[in-house]
């Protein structure tokens, strides 16, 4: 128990003042008594008047006592200091010589005297070690023959035993023994298992000859010859499990890889004797624990019905049953089977969030301890009202009222508004690996600082790397022996630090934070806290610590596509972070076949080298080891990283386009081994059904407007529930010249139909020529045709911008301007207009194109285009000289013929004389996206011809950059936002964006592939490698149709993704790695989509593997590796200068050095709401007594001694 003001319970001592008052002499009242009968009624009345003093008086002591506690403040003792920083762990029992040992650590910078006390039934032995700072050592223990009693052991520390912790028990006493079954004896086995104290060992040289009434805990077979038939669900170990066919010498050459250290704790695995382990052919749900020539040689089943080991050893052929490690491994493997909690640190590391619990525990507390006083408070006034026999003075009820209000003023919290003189500083400090060599220097630093704090300032310590921990909680006297947390050191996440730290900052105080860090931050964004920081007026000041480290070059990622297609090259990306320029060498195996070595050269900061893999013939899951060596590396272990990849079978892809758009990609596929099938657009699949085969889906310059109806619904369902890829390729006809706006397929693109810039372009004038004849009555497809001709003129509108010019001509018998030739202004004004067309009378064109031309003909804008729309005869000549005016005046013109009685011919012949477009409607439904295109093409914004160079804004492994050939033009489009941009124009438009929909890769490339704007593309002859790599990212990675998973680092977490085809299934994943093997919850977040998170504490590989299970029974799984490097020194972000110098303009931080004194730095004055409880406290207890001595003292006596002492 601890005090927010401790020096008040010193107040304590004028507790017995209310004592020596309450026993003060009694005056002597008169009282006159008329008659004699009355004596005994006032005698009864002055006795029940005296029975409540003792009462009174216990009222009284306890109401001092509550105001000096409250005062004080009790705040709970939130964490023991010294206990969490020595661990012990039991490390093996040897059953040579019948002794334990456990491994004793201290973890601080202090010396420690430990005292261990090993119980074996009621016989206890004890050892006393001397542990230096940092420093380990092995206890031993003889305990006699093994499985004679439980094992308990405890320990004290520096004479202390701490009842917060519990005793470290290897096997509790009451603890019911293991039943074991061994099947086909083996005198190596058996020894092991005798060793065990918890189990109890059967032995049978068979299935037949076993006792097969007892259930047992554990069947351990051996070679039996036969498969027994063991009960549903038992838990199995299996030592002479069917070994797979092989070659002699491929086995015993071959490396051994050992996946997860689950069944190797205390073991040096590379002194064991592996020889005799065989590959075998395991259950598909399986998990490897460790391969030998890729093949697992130690598996496991780890979930339910019941846990199973497989091994294939060959007994005659190891060392290892006679080797000391053999016995820890059986523990190990038995320990599994029980989920047996190992022995191991018992270690509890401080949290923001205790100490923040613990502060407001106070609180509540004191906020009790008010209200119990004034309770008490009335309970007295009542109490004393008794036996006051004299009429109170108006002074004595004023104080009481003002103690009933003084307390309730307290309780409710009251605050008052002043600038604040209190001030807290709180030190963030960097404890990530980056930051190991200047740890010491840190820590002088620290203490240097709060020698000279002020004696008001409140000083918090806080160390960080992923997280935030607590090292010294806030308060006015604090004392740094030495960093006692342990955060995650290989992330720098400055933002969840100095989030955290703006939540500890009291209210009512000035705050300064102090951050010592070399700036590298490699989780989080720290601009994202910088407005909050400014908002809070923080004073920041920085002191950035140079990096420092030896030599070190690291191997920090390779990448690969995590499935592939039969393709001729696959792309690997390795990344390899330096802080010096070196030469050295890349390898890369599968297995123990060389697939790659090569020469690199490296500079300081981030490398990035991209190789050509040949791609397996083999439908299979290969696993790559990347390796590199360089002259003057001092830390190698990083230097080995693995990545797996899975070849399938071939793809199917449905290419959607006219023949000539397609061709290109039809080569490209047949050179892939790509099953394709070609269709033109209005015959594209339109059901669900038909689109689920295939794995990607390709639009080459295909208008929306062509699609048959449902294509569209259908493509999106596949693409986002399917995880169908979909690839959009530009052209003349795509985009929003296809009729993509606002439309379902735009929202799966990445990039935006409309263009997104600010860019100047020339003004257009748009002239809408529209039939408003009778027959425009009529209806198609049960829409009358110039409904749809209404609202093609809005769509039309719709495509211009406000500096644009449009107009919009009604014709029949005669001419109306439906929307006169001008700005195109309010454009809801004009549709309004347009919707009030009606259709009536006879088909005469000549008066309408002769009044749009004289319109366009003084129109001051260099666009000039006019659409006419007729599903009727007209004139059917005299319209040369309107085409020598077009042609003088630099007018387009498109026809759109509705019908099979317009006169095409004579529309088709007025569209090619001006260089126009001719459309034939069959279907009217069409007449807005035809209508839309020609605005779009018309203001020449959409279609942009130049041979230019694709410029690389972002790099990606499915599109590693190079030297890139020219384009001759693309599509003009906008990019979306959290969408990847890849290549951009030399105007900043897109080129190449790709983004995820669902659980399907989209990619939309606005130039062309038919070699109109792409011949120098076609030609070039890394064309096919390039895009094989973008098409094998594309293509849907369905693992036996029922299950994808996709692992994703997000900061220091792991999010793996799960995504089932059928939704009354139920998915499963374990995850293999450093620290053992564990099965990772999933929640769902979408439909048919779970997602899990991995803490990636320790660097290494995590082997994920899905399995997805209905009724009980798995139908399908998955398997995927991620490497996490570990290392947190890597180069800094190129941009993390720039990023830090924004971060403190924003904040108004201020850089400082270790020699500078940080308190002097003034803080920024705050108007903070202050208590008044620590103000109201110690008035109310003055209030207190001096009620107390108002109503002892008799208030006659006391005007007589003051009329005496003025004479």
């Amino acid at each position: 128990m601890s005090f927010l003001h401790p020096a008040a319970l010193f107040l304590l001592l004028t507790v017995p003042f209310v004592w020596l008052l309450h026993h003060e002499k009694r005056r002597t009242v008169s009282v006159e008594v008329s008659h004699l009968k009355f004596w005994d009624e006032i005698v009864a009345q002055s006795k029940k008047k005296v029975q409540w003093r003792s009462p009174i008086l216990l009222l009284r002591l306890l109401l001092a006592v509550l105001f000096v506690l409250a005062w004080a403040g009790p705040v709970p003792d939130p964490i023991d200091k010294a206990p969490e920083q020595v661990t012990v762990t039991r490390a093996t029992y040897n059953y040579h010589t019948n002794t334990v040992i456990y491994q004793v650590v201290n973890h601080t910078e202090e010396e420690h005297k430990i005292q261990l006390s090993l119980t074996k039934g009621e016989t206890a032995t004890a050892q006393a070690v001397q542990l230096k700072p940092q420093a380990a050592q092995n206890v031993s223990f003889s305990v006699g023959k093994a499985g004679e009693g439980a094992l308990r052991l405890s320990w004290q520390i520096d004479g202390e035993k701490w009842s917060t912790r519990p005793e470290l028990d290897i096997m509790p006493g009451d603890t019911e023994r293991k039943k074991i079954l061994v099947l086909g004896g083996n005198t190596f086995v058996h020894e092991a298992l005798h060793s065990l104290p918890y189990v109890e060992v059967t032995e049978s040289p068979s299935w037949e000859q076993a006792d097969k009434t007892i259930l047992y805990d554990l069947y351990i077979i051996g070679d039996i010859g036969t498969k027994p038939d063991v009960p549903t669900g038992a838990k199995v170990w299996w030592l002479n499990y069917p070994a797979k066919g092989m070659p002699e010498t491929d086995v015993k050459q071959a490396a051994i890889h050992v996946l997860a250290p689950l069944f190797f704790k205390h073991i040096d695995v590379g002194q064991m004797d592996w020889r005799g382990f065989q590959p075998m052919q395991v259950p598909e749900n399986a998990v490897p624990f460790v391969e030998k020539a890729n093949q697992p040689v130690v598996a496991a089943l780890t979930e339910a019905p019941g846990k199973q080991v497989y091994m294939a050893m060959r007994w005659q052929e190891t060392d290892l049953p006679l080797q000391l490690a053999f016995p820890v491994f059986v523990e190990n493997v038995v320990s599994w089977f029980f989920d047996m909690e190992q022995p191991g640190q018992f270690v509890k590391q401080p949290s923001v969030s205790e100490y923040s619990a613990h502060y407001e525990q106070a609180v509540l507390w004191r906020t009790w301890m008010l209200v119990c006083i004034f309770g008490l408070l009335l309970l007295e006034w009542l109490l004393s009202v008794r036996y006051m026999h004299e009429k109170r003075t108006i002074i004595w009820k004023c104080i009481r009222v003002a103690s009933l209000v003084g307390v309730l003023l307290a309780a409710v919290g009251m605050h008052v508004i002043w600038d604040t003189k209190r001030a807290a500083t709180i030190f963030l400090i960097d404890r990530s690996l980056s930051m190991a060599s200047s740890q010491k220097e840190v820590e002088m630093y620290i203490q240097s600082m709060l020698r000279q704090k002020a004696a008001r300032d409140d000083v918090a310590v806080l160390s960080f790397g992923a997280e935030p921990m607590v090292d010294v909680p806030l308060q006015r006297k604090p004392v740094l022996n030495g960093f006692q947390t342990n955060p995650n050191p290989h992330f720098t996440n400055l933002e969840k630090a100095i989030d955290t730290a703006l939540k500890i900052f009291p209210e009512n105080a000035a705050r300064r934070l102090v951050i010592v860090s070399d700036g590298g931050e490699n989780a989080g964004q720290m601009l994202n806290v910088a407005e909050q920081m400014k908002q809070k007026r923080v004073q920041t000041l920085w002191w950035r610590t140079p990096q420092k480290g030896a030599p070190d070059v690291q191997l920090q990622r390779l990448t690969l596509p995590s499935f592939a297609y039969h393709a001729e090259r696959l792309p690997l990306t390795a990344d390899i972070v330096s802080n010096y320029e070196a030469d050295g060498v890349f390898t890369l195996t599968e297995g123990d076949h060389l697939v790659l070595k090569q020469n690199i050269h490296v500079v300081p900061g981030i490398n990035t080298f991209v190789f050509s893999l040949p791609a397996s013939e083999r439908a299979a899951a290969h696993q790559y080891t990347g390796q590199i060596e360089f002259a003057g590396d001092t830390l190698t272990s990083d230097n080995v990283r693995s990545v797996s990849v899975t070849q399938k079978r071939a793809a199917r892809v449905l290419l959607v386009g006219e023949e000539k758009d397609i061709g290109p990609l039809s080569s490209l596929m047949t050179g892939m081994d790509i099953q394709y099938t070609s269709v033109r657009p209005h015959m594209m699949p339109r059901t669900v059904e038909q689109l689920v085969p295939y794995d990607a889906i390709f639009l080459v310059n295909a208008p929306r407007y062509e699609f048959p109806p449902g294509a569209e619904q259908s493509l999106e369902t596949v693409v986002r529930a399917q995880g169908t890829g979909l690839f959009v390729v530009g052209g003349e006809r795509s985009f929003a010249l296809g009729g993509y706006k606002d439309t379902l397929l735009e929202a799966m693109l990445p990039v935006q139909a409309t263009m997104k810039d600010n860019k100047k372009h020339p003004a257009t004038g748009l002239l809408l020529l529209i039939d408003a004849s009778g027959s425009m009555e009529e209806k198609s497809d049960g829409i009358a045709k110039i409904e749809m001709a209404k609202e093609a003129a809005i769509r039309a509108l719709e495509a211009l911008e406000s500096d644009d010019y449009v107009g919009v001509v009604a014709f029949s018998d005669a001419v109306e301007w439906l929307v006169p030739f001008g700005a195109v202004g309010n454009k809801e004004m004009a549709a309004k207009k347009i919707g009030q067309l009606r259709a009536g009378g006879g088909t005469v064109i000549i008066p309408a194109l002769n009044d749009a031309l004289q319109m366009l003909e003084r129109t001051p804008i260099r666009i000039k285009h006019m659409v006419l729309l007729t599903d009727g005869q007209g004139e059917l000549d005299g319209y040369g000289p309107y085409i020598e005016k077009m042609k003088q005046h630099g007018i387009t013109l498109s026809t759109a013929a509705i019908g099979q009685d317009a006169a095409e011919t004579m529309l088709n012949a007025l569209a090619r004389s001006t260089g126009g477009r001719t459309y034939s409607v069959q279907n009217v439904a069409s007449l807005p996206t035809i209508f839309s295109y020609e605005a779009y093409t018309a203001t020449g914004r959409y279609v942009n011809h130049g041979t230019f160079i694709p410029r690389i804004v972002q790099d990606a492994p499915y599109f590693p950059p190079r030297q890139f050939p020219p384009l001759a033009g693309y599509t003009g489009t906008g990019i979306k936002d959290n969408a990847s941009l890849l290549l951009q124009s030399e105007k900043g438009d897109p080129i190449l964006a790709t983004w995820r929909y669902g659980l399907g890769n989209v990619a939309a490339w606005t130039s062309d592939l038919n070699g109109g704007w792409s011949a120098a593309w076609l030609s070039w002859p890394q064309f096919q490698q390039q895009w094989t790599a973008l098409i094998n990212w594309g293509l849907a990675h369905r693992d036996d149709g029922v299950i994808r998973m996709q692992a994703i680092q997000e900061d220091e977490q792991l999010q793996v993704d799960v995504s089932l085809a059928s939704s009354n299934t139920t998915p499963h994943v374990m995850v293999m790695g450093p620290a053992g093997v564990f099965s990772l919850p999933l929640q769902a977040v979408g439909e048919r989509l779970y997602r899990g998170t991995v803490e990636l504490k320790e660097p290494g590989n995590y082997s994920l593997s899905a399995t997805v299970q209905q009724q009980g029974t798995i139908v399908g799984q998955t398997k995927t590796l991620f490497t996490f490097t570990g290392s947190e020194y890597v180069s800094p972000d190129p941009n993390q200068e720039r990023k830090l110098a924004a971060f403190m303009r924003i904040i108004g931080g201020r850089w400082v050095d270790e020699k500078e004194n940080v308190f002097i730095s003034p803080v920024l004055p705050i108007k903070a709401p202050n208590p008044l409880i620590d103000i109201l406290l110690p008035f109310l207890l003055m209030l207190f007594y001096i009620d107390i001595a108002l109503r002892k003292s008799s208030w006659k006596m006391w005007k007589q001694k003051r009329s005496e002492n003025c004479a």
